[in-house]
């Protein structure tokens, strides 16, 4: 399967001296950018508390860009046993809702892992997972596109989970 590349263009620019420098760099955007919609506080849970693994009933091939939608609903009982479990969270109205939170890369599908967050059948494994300003958007079941009208706007917050040369 071959992917189709969005070349996108950032001007960057550096006054030091009177001549100033300045250089264009084109970042291999993989197209489409994807995205999972997560109930909260899973998908706070993977932009700011480390969960390194987003458990499935099905598997993918997928790997690269992956935004965190946070759905509309939320899981009072996994919010109850995080807090128990001793991590910080915000309280649940502080949990945003109906749009992208966050992004990571997914690196890997498997069906066992050391990740104390995994529990299966399969575990999306995931990598420099951030959160983004909040984006409101329509969520949708399984993996799903993200139109680049949705996603260029957050680009310049997903520093590293992109590749890119001079």
């Amino acid at each position: 399967r071959r992917l189709a590349f969005s070349p996108l263009l950032v001007a960057c620019s550096s006054s030091n001296d009177a001549r100033g420098v300045s250089m264009v760099l084109t970042f291999d955007v993989p197209l489409p950018v994807k995205a999972v919609s997560l109930w909260q506080p899973w998908a706070y849970a993977i932009t700011t508390l480390g969960k390194d693994v987003e458990n499935r009933v099905w598997s993918t091939d997928y790997r690269g860009v992956l935004l965190i939608h946070a759905s509309q609903r939320w899981d009072p009982r996994a919010y109850a046993g995080l807090i128990e479990a001793g991590l910080d969270l915000p309280p649940p109205e502080g949990l945003e809702r109906g749009g992208f939170v966050g992004a990571c890369r997914v690196v890997d599908c498997v069906t066992a892992s050391d990740s104390p967050w995994f529990d299966g059948p399969f575990g999306f494994v995931l990598r420099d997972a951030r959160p983004l300003p909040f984006t409101r958007y329509a969520g949708q079941r399984q993996l799903f596109d993200v139109p680049e009208a949705v996603w260029e706007p957050l680009f310049v917050h997903m520093d590293g989970l992109f590749s890119w040369h001079s």
